[in-house]
């Protein structure tokens, strides 16, 4: 696999877990002044019918003879659908979309779902990088007003379902922001999905020309990052800790911890 981090971030990385009682004070100060911004991973499936994306990488493996031993790597698995089955990164997308049409929605009437947990925080920003809408779905069930928008990483058009942020947006928690930073299956052209995806994510968003939008920047670079859903060594978070690192390289440096769980 391309080796995309190669530089380290100035952040420090703590696993939930390993928090003592002052630690978890601060971080819920922080998230009660409006400091904090959740990432949702594509292990952020919780305890509902959704599959995992390493669970849905061995069911591919499965389905199309994989013939590797990482069989619970999506993009290394979708890259070989892709080229070496379908023939079409298009086609791959397309499928990963069917086989989510018409999901269950999670329960958000039901106190400990954690969807309306984080949406019942006072946070401007959610940051999904997993491929639903589940958290929209979630803010909207709190009586909040989220704004959505998907990363224009490949320079595709919005649909009329993705319009621009308007010009004078700034996320509330009343209304905050929810950034499809890898895409979403309602429109299968905007995930990031296979490695080659992953790799052109980390060119296209590194030009003059941003897809990410500043309110989503200044989320990133000043809040303490909250991590739901990932494993550390896995392809997509290391894109995105290469895109923290390049935002953070611009403008005052961030403090604060960012925590995994």
């Amino acid at each position: 696999m391309p080796e995309i981090i190669s530089s380290p971030v100035p952040t420090v990385l703590k696993r939930s877990d390993a928090l003592d009682d002052e630690k978890w004070k601060i971080l819920l100060r922080r998230i009660q002044n409006q400091r904090c911004t959740p990432f949702l991973g594509p292990e952020t499936c919780f305890d509902f019918s959704i599959p995992a994306a390493s669970v849905l990488a061995e069911e591919w493996a499965d389905e199309h003879n994989y013939p590797f031993e990482d069989r619970k790597n999506l993009p290394r698995v979708a890259q070989f659908v892709a080229y070496k089955v379908l023939e079409s990164v298009d086609a791959v997308k397309e499928e990963l979309a069917d086989k989510f049409r018409g999901l269950k929605v999670p329960d958000f009437s039901h106190p400990d779902e954690p969807y309306r947990i984080l949406a019942s925080l006072p946070l401007n920003v959610y940051i999904n990088t997993h491929y639903f809408v589940f958290m929209s779905l979630a803010l909207m069930s709190q009586y909040k007003e989220p704004q959505r928008i998907v990363c224009r990483w490949n320079d595709n058009d919005p649909s009329e379902h993705e319009p621009d942020l308007p010009a004078a947006y700034d996320p509330k928690p009343a209304c905050p922001l929810v950034f499809h930073m890898f895409g979403h299956v309602g429109d299968p052209s905007s995930l990031v999905l296979t490695e080659d995806d992953y790799l052109d994510f980390v060119v296209r968003t590194s030009d003059k020309q941003d897809p990410i939008p500043q309110a989503v920047q200044s989320a990133m670079k000043n809040n303490s990052l909250l991590f739901f859903g990932y494993q550390p060594n896995d392809l997509d978070f290391r894109v995105i800790l290469r895109s923290l690192y390049r935002i953070w390289q611009y403008g005052p440096s961030r403090k604060g911890s960012s925590y995994t769980i």
